[in-house]
């Protein structure tokens, strides 16, 4: 595991691992996940995992990776950071997630600090978005989604709705594709003609 100074200068202010940890597997999404893979965590599902861990730490750990798409882009450059994940899960242990320094809130500028893509970038995203659907699915996601929808509609049947909001290119649509293969699904984009101005920054 990846230790420095982020470990001392957490436990010397006394911030609650257990408390974390409580957080994280209380999440209804987490707790799927554990129905799913009670065991071994599918490395398909790391980058849901690590979303999940910073969302609920309190303010302690660098915000952005609770966007799938930093959470992916943070474990692709830290090839160790699979592994670590994956160890955390089995052992129901994240208090060595939470102290590992490439997580630590910091002065750098933000990643996301960019300008708006070019056209040229547009298009390439584009052909990406395309060939994406091209390809085998790949994890349990749709299936996540399901099992949430259905524990948060409990007895009352026109609950069976939910709410996706995320990065462009996050793979939002092709769950519900593959969701719709499980069961009828009807997705609504309510993005409308308002423009981008209307609504988060293009970059969140």
């Amino acid at each position: 595991m990846e230790h420095g100074s982020s470990s001392s200068r957490q436990e010397e202010v006394g911030v609650d691992y257990q408390s974390i940890t409580r957080k994280i597997n209380g999440d209804p999404m987490v707790a799927t996940l554990r129905s799913l893979y009670p065991g071994d965590l599918d490395k398909s599902c790391c980058d849901t995992l690590l979303s999940y861990i910073v969302m609920h730490s309190e303010g302690w750990l660098d915000q952005r990776y609770c966007s799938l798409s930093e959470a992916a882009t943070l474990r692709a450059e830290r090839k160790e950071l699979e592994h670590q994940l994956l160890l955390a899960w089995k052992f129901d242990s994240f208090k060595d997630i939470l102290d590992l320094d490439c997580l630590q809130i910091t002065t750098q500028p933000s990643t996301l600090d960019h300008p708006l893509q070019s056209q040229s970038d547009n298009e390439d995203f584009q052909q990406a978005v395309e060939a994406a659907w091209n390809v085998p699915y790949v994890g349990k996601h749709h299936i996540l989604l399901f099992n949430n929808i259905n524990g948060a509609m409990g007895s009352d049947p026109y609950l069976n709705i939910g709410a996706m909001i995320q990065s462009s290119g996050t793979g939002k649509s092709r769950m519900m594709d593959e969701q719709a293969k499980l069961v009828f699904t009807l997705p609504i984009n309510i993005w409308g003609t308002f423009g981008i101005s209307t609504f988060w920054s293009f970059h969140d």
